[in-house]
């Protein structure tokens, strides 16, 4: 149980007693480690043995709740305090929209890491298995490197 604890805690699980009982060491099992292990095989499906894939593979920032724009129709967002200024009383026209540009620091960030994660494929340092591997952290105490 103390493993489960430990696992929980790399994985920014812990507050859940997932190591109270082996009962909710097995619930942490379904709910967490399984979901987590079969992301990892979609992921290495995709990125394929030899890393063609990995900008699919990568985990996106969107994918874990970021609400921001994301296509080329929404690159310009509109300010909607200025769109709702209607003038009731006078039933004057709303002045027009303001646009702000879209934030590319999120794309940018993103490029980034794909090319860093390439970079690191092409020179041999690690493999795809070991770039995706979702549990990295928490066998950090074992004989490195874990895949070869």
């Amino acid at each position: 149980l103390a493993k489960v604890e430990r696992l929980a805690e790399t994985l920014g699980a812990q507050g859940q007693d997932a190591a109270y009982t082996c009962e909710n060491a097995q619930h942490f099992f379904l709910h967490h480690m399984k979901r987590r292990w079969e992301e990892f095989q979609k992921r290495l499906a995709i990125a394929g043995k030899d890393g063609a894939g990995i900008q699919q593979a990568l985990p996106s920032k969107r994918a874990t709740g970021s609400s921001k724009a994301t296509s080329d129709n929404d690159a310009m967002a509109v300010d909607e305090s200025a769109a709702t200024a209607d003038n009731a009383e006078g039933g004057e026209e709303a002045p027009k929209a303001k646009k702000r540009p879209h934030d590319f620091s999120e794309e940018l960030e993103r490029a980034k890491e794909v090319a860093e994660a390439k970079e690191i494929l092409k020179s041999g340092k690690r493999t795809v298995v070991a770039l995706l591997f979702p549990f990295t952290e928490f066998f950090s105490d074992a004989p490195q490197p874990l895949f070869t």
